[in-house]
């Protein structure tokens, strides 16, 4: 009888730890209103292959892969939103 009633509790227990896992988790944004280091970001700052920006506890780096090799090996860099005071600052973005 034991054995019945953990057997038909087993699934039922498996389901209820995923649900309440699923519940807690939280998403994270990396808005980029912020460095990697906390500090407020201004137009054409470079952004280094090794900061690590954290979102729910992962780190992710930022940058290019110019030669396609899977791996970041050129910088990334802040860019301002809107029109720049000089006009030859612009990117187009």
């Amino acid at each position: 009888m034991k054995r019945l009633i953990i057997k038909s509790l087993s699934p039922l227990v498996t389901g209820l730890f995923f649900l309440v896992s699923i519940m807690t988790a939280q998403a994270s944004i990396i808005d980029f209103k912020t460095t990697a280091t906390g500090g407020t970001p201004v137009d054409n700052v470079i952004i280094n292959i090794n900061d690590q920006f954290m979102a729910g506890g992962v780190s992710v780096s930022f940058g290019f892969d110019t030669d396609g090799d899977g791996v970041l090996d050129s910088q990334g860099v802040f860019e301002q939103v809107g029109e720049s005071a000089d006009p030859a600052d612009d990117s187009g973005f």
